[in-house]
């Protein structure tokens, strides 16, 4: 049985190989940027500020800083289709509350990682706002 701290060394060493892995094939690949999403779930689970993980929070402190250690430069994608589920059930999009939601997310983005990433994409506008795809609703 594996306990607590146990499990607690092997997602932190998985998630360190992950994040390794990520910096070690953009640097292998010669490129100079890379663009990943933040999971607005991973960082705040019931999709607002009151539930803030810091296990998130950490990952992603922790491959910013690899990418920047490597010379590369991070460009944050806010919203990748991935809205949490609590606010799905509170009729996601169509919710008025869920924009004042996301708001609260890219300030405390823009809050724990804005220092550090100077090239910011809003999936959400870029696509949504181009008239290209639409969220479902």
């Amino acid at each position: 049985m594996i306990n607590s701290n146990e499990n607690e060394i092997i997602v932190t060493s998985q998630l360190t190989i992950e994040i390794f892995g990520r910096c070690f094939m953009v640097f292998f690949l010669q490129t100079s940027h890379y663009r990943f999403s933040i999971s607005w779930p991973r960082i705040l689970p019931d999709g607002t500020t009151t539930t803030v993980n810091p296990r998130g929070i950490q990952y992603y402190d922790n491959l910013i800083d690899a990418l920047i250690d490597a010379g590369i430069v991070p460009m944050v994608t806010l919203y990748h289709w991935d809205l949490p589920q609590a606010l799905m059930k509170n009729g996601g999009w169509q919710d008025e509350k869920t924009i004042d939601h996301f708001a609260e997310y890219a300030r405390l983005c823009f809050t724990f990682f804005g220092d550090r990433v100077r090239t910011k994409e809003l999936f959400l506008y870029f696509l949504y706002c181009s008239g290209r795809v639409r969220p479902e609703i």
